[in-house]
């Protein structure tokens, strides 16, 4: 299978706009190694058909575009995964390492994990592998914790399959309440709380002229105001008040006298 090129004038079409991951050979016409790799790319771009590109840019033709992504040496291969360089390697490589540079940006069937990710869900309880190879091969190698059904059976078995995870959903963790963010953020910078609300008494239900009632003085309030001299009342304009009257008299007595 011949490898495409691609040029400046539909780099951003055929790379940057493609829902595909790209793989780019940048190549050029003297270059003996790129001649040598030549065969493994050819190899790995049938084996991503349809699920990734593999285009060629020669770096003499398309000089911008190696200034812009720094290509200093070729052959030197780059993964691109929505637009953007994700992966690159430099050199004379193997198919295989070509393949694993591009496995994690492949597009994968519904339900699918890989390697790495089965054995998270083996160590965390949340998942059993199930081997669907000959008895022979699965007696010599397989998967810990494997349970072998082989092929011909896994689809009349599949309810059961589901339900062989059933005893390890119980062994999750409780579920816990959701905290509120603002009070969460209020505790740890050591805010003040809000406090309860109380209901405060209204105006005028403890004490009302309904209910008010006129009390006797008591006798230690009768003997303070008995104690206490009465109030002088205030003369009237022209009248003087008796004291004074009083204190004055002697001494019209005494000028008459005199």
């Amino acid at each position: 299978m011949a490898v495409p090129y691609v040029s400046e004038q539909d780099f951003e079409r055929e790379v940057l706009r493609s829902e595909l991951p790209v793989l780019i050979d940048f190549t050029a016409t003297w270059c003996g190694p790129c001649k040598t790799v030549a065969p493994e790319v050819e190899a790995v771009a049938r084996e991503l058909e349809g699920k990734a590109k593999v285009v060629k840019i020669d770096i003499d033709k398309s000089k911008r575009i190696a200034a812009s992504l720094r290509i200093q040496a070729v052959p030197t291969f780059i993964a691109f995964h929505r637009g953007r360089p994700v992966a690159a390697e430099q050199g004379v490589v193997k198919r295989a390492q070509l393949r694993a540079m591009m496995e994690p940006f492949l597009p994968r069937a519904e339900g699918a994990v890989r390697s790495p990710e089965l054995a998270q869900l083996i160590q965390e309880g949340q998942g059993i592998p199930v081997d669907t190879r000959e008895a022979a091969a699965y007696a010599r190698a397989r998967i810990p914790t494997a349970v072998h059904i082989p092929l011909k059976r896994s689809r009349a078995a599949s309810p059961s399959l589901h339900m062989m995870a059933a005893p390890l959903s119980s062994t999750a963790a409780p579920a816990t309440r959701r905290k509120s963010p603002r009070r969460e953020a209020r505790r740890r910078r050591g805010g003040p709380r809000r406090l309860p609300r109380r209901r405060l008494p209204r105006l005028g239900s403890e004490f009302s002229p309904s209910s008010a009632r006129t009390e006797a003085p008591s006798a230690s309030n009768a003997r303070t105001e008995s104690s206490s001299p009465p109030p002088v009342r205030p003369s009237l304009a022209g009248e003087m008040p008796a004291a004074a009257a009083h204190a004055l008299q002697p001494e019209k007595m005494g000028s008459r006298s005199r």
